[in-house]
C-alpha cells in the first residue's frame, strides 16, 4: 500500500499521491490507501481522521481500504483506474465521503459492508460497474451521478437519494431490506442520446 494506517485516532492527512498519472510506477502496488486490517481487533483501526485530496489511480487491487476504521472524513480526491475504487470492509463504520471522484475503475466503483457511512455528491461512473452496497445497514448515498447502484440482500435501511444512474447504461438494483429511494432518477437515455 502507498499508504497503511493502523492505531491512528484524530489526525489529518493531506495530498495523498499514489498515481501512475503523476509518474510511472516502478512497481505497481497493490492498494493505495489501507486503514486497519481484517479480522484484527477494533485497536487496530483509524478514528476520526480527516483526509482531503487523495488522489489514487492506477493501483492493481482497492484504491482505498477501510478495515477497522470509523467516523472518518474523505473531501474530495480521486479513487480510478483501479480495479475497485473504494472498499469498506463491516468494520468501516461511521466514515463520510463527499466530492469523490472514482472513474475507470475495473472490478467496482465501490464496494461496502459496513454499516451508517454516508456517500455524498459523489461521480461513480465506471463503465459496466457498479457503487455495490453488500451488506450492511443505514449506509446513504446522496447526491451525485453514478452508472450503476448494486443494493444486496445482505443490506439494510439503505438510504438512496437525489441522484442520477444509468451514465453508462448502468441500472439500480435493489435486493436490501428496506431500502428508501428520494428522487432518484434513470439518466442512461439522456447521457446516451
Amino acid at each position: 500500500a502507498g499508504l497503511w494506517a493502523r492505531f491512528s485516532v484524530v489526525n489529518t492527512y493531506k495530498d495523498i499521491y499514489i498515481s501512475s498519472n503523476e509518474e510511472a510506477f516502478t512497481t505497481t502496488p497493490q492498494n493505495g490507501i489501507v486503514f486497519g486490517e481484517p479480522a484484527t481487533p477494533s485497536a487496530y483501526g483509524v478514528y476520526a481522521s480527516t483526509i482531503s485530496g487523495p488522489i489514487v489511480e492506477g493501483v492493481s487491487g482497492s484504491g482505498i481500504i477501510l478495515q477497522t476504521s470509523a467516523n472518518n472524513v474523505f473531501l474530495a480526491g480521486t479513487s480510478e483506474l483501479n480495479a475497485t475504487g473504494l472498499e469498506l470492509g463491516s468494520g468501516a463504520n461511521y466514515n463520510h465521503f463527499t466530492r469523490m471522484d472514482l472513474e475507470g475503475n475495473s472490478v467496482a466503483d465501490a464496494t461496502v459492508a459496513g454499516n451508517y457511512n454516508t456517500f455524498e455528491t459523489m461521480l461513480a461512473n465506471s463503465t459496466n460497474k457498479a457503487f455495490h452496497i453488500t451488506g450492511g445497514t443505514l449506509n446513504q448515498i446522496k447526491g451525485g451521478l453514478f452508472n450503476a447502484i448494486t443494493i444486496d440482500a445482505g443490506a439494510s435501511n439503505t438510504m438512496v437519494e437525489s441522484l442520477r444512474y444509468g451514465f453508462n447504461s448502468g441500472t439500480l438494483t435493489d435486493s436490501g431490506a428496506r431500502t428508501t429511494k428520494i428522487n432518484v432518477s434513470d439518466g442512461s437515455s439522456t447521457y446516451n442520446s
